[in-house]
């Protein structure tokens, strides 16, 4: 089978799959000037078309989910070591509250903590005006970001994103 890169479209190229795949992968390992001007000799996508692709098919992360469960098939998929270091880094935000749209719910607030020590997911939905108004009122918007990173023993191993959360402290 051909592998163009292109088929005619009604606003330009359109882009097989299998190039917007590797040419995330040059934007990546790259960098932006770089890929740029691989794009412009190579006609690969530009830019916006590249970072758009990532977007569209990368999984969302939510707010106060953790992904222990997806850590776990990515390590033993890889064949990596399960022993990891768990480490938590709290990096401050230009602070502003924001609409989800995925999961119809509030972003950005201080995350409340449950019983069991964990931040609740999903902690304010937005059901109706009143509920948003009222999770704004009654929790402060959070000035940092806490990010919880996974770390295998094994030396080949990337750190993995475990999942994050709003926090004043």
């Amino acid at each position: 089978q051909n592998v163009n890169s292109t088929t005619p479209g009604s606003s330009g190229n359109r882009f097989k799959k299998i190039i917007k795949e590797i040419s995330s992968y040059l934007y990546i390992r790259c960098g932006r000037n770089a890929y740029n001007f691989l794009a412009l000799n190579l006609s690969l996508p530009t830019i916006n078309a590249v970072t758009r692709f990532m977007e569209n098919e990368s999984e969302k992360m939510i707010e106060c989910k953790f992904y222990y469960d997806e850590f776990k098939y990515f390590l033993i998929s890889h064949g990596y070591s399960t022993d990891v270091g768990i480490f938590i880094d709290a990096t401050r935000l230009k602070s502003r509250v924001e609409y989800d749209l995925r999961t119809n719910s509030i972003m950005g607030l201080t995350s409340p903590i449950q019983k069991n020590g964990m931040p609740k997911i999903l902690a304010f939905p937005a059901v109706d005006d009143e509920t948003i108004f009222k999770a704004i009122r009654e929790h402060e918007i959070a000035p940092y970001v806490q990010l919880v990173i996974a770390q295998s023993n094994d030396p080949r191993a990337p750190p993995y994103d475990l999942g994050f959360y709003g926090t004043n402290n």
